[in-house]
This record gives structure tokens, C-alpha cells and sequence, in this order.
């Protein structure tokens, strides 16, 4: 990530520099390591997809073979975490309604069920699998 071809006349880049999948005590686990990461428009995106990548290439191993691999854990490393002045009305619209103990809406994703399915949605573009189509739905 974050390769030559990713370097135009615009001042964004990459934030995400790798990702490392590995297998510890016999669970799927991965380590994203970002420069930057901010905690409104960039930190739940990143971990809820970061998660999803995990859990779908877990998916698939354990469909390939693998049927003892258990799921593990996705941790992100961030070498600077900030929060734009431009998010900061959002922030504290979020702190107000945590203390107000007003609930956040929580929607959960299906799981993964058919990995093959699911990659063969994105690559072709299509919307076949209970996941892509909740995905659309609530996006």
C-alpha cells in the first residue's frame, strides 16, 4: 500500500502503509499499520473494514481446508491519530448523546457465510450475497 502510482498533484496519499495477516495460537489475526488516521472520518471506517477483510479471508481458508483456523483479532497501529477542527461539532454531538444516555443505533452486518460468493459480488460488481446486498442497503 501506498506504492508510486498512488502519489498524484493532489496533497492526499494513502493512509493505510500495510497490512500483515498472520496465524497465532490458531486464530487469523491482522495488524494494520496507518500513518494517519482520523477518529470521525477515517478510524470507523478503517477498523469496521479492516475487521471485514479478516473475517471474509477467514471465511474463505476455513472453506478452503483450514477447518480447525478460529477467527482472531484486528488491531490497527496508527502513528498519528487526530481530529480535524472541522469534525469537532461532531464529536461533541457524539459525547452529548453518550451522556444524555440516549443510545447510538447499532445495525448488525450478516456474517459471512460464503466467502466465494461475497468475492465473487465485488469483483464482478454484482450484488448476489446476503452481505453486498445488506451492505447497499444500509449504506
Amino acid at each position: 500500500i501506498n506504492q508510486p502510482h498512488h502519489k498524484t498533484d493532489t496533497k492526499d496519499m494513502p493512509c493505510t502503509i500495510a497490512l500483515q495477516y498472520f496465524v497465532q495460537d490458531n486464530h487469523l489475526c491482522s495488524v494494520v499499520s496507518s500513518r494517519s488516521t482520523d477518529v470521525i472520518t477515517g478510524l470507523p471506517y478503517d477498523q469496521g473494514f479492516f475487521s471485514f477483510v479478516l473475517e471474509l479471508m477467514h471465511t474463505d481458508l476455513v472453506q478452503r481446508g483450514n477447518a480447525g483456523l478460529q477467527l482472531g483479532y484486528s488491531a490497527m497501529k496508527t502513528t498519528f491519530t487526530q481530529l480535524y477542527d472541522s469534525r469537532a461539532n461532531l464529536e461533541q454531538e457524539i459525547l452529548t448523546k453518550a451522556t444524555a444516555g440516549k443510545e447510538i443505533e447499532s445495525i448488525k452486518m450478516p456474517r459471512i457465510t460464503f466467502a466465494k460468493t461475497i468475492l465473487d459480488d465485488i469483483a464482478g460488481g454484482t450484488a448476489n450475497s446476503e452481505l453486498i446486498q445488506w451492505c447497499q442497503a444500509n449504506s
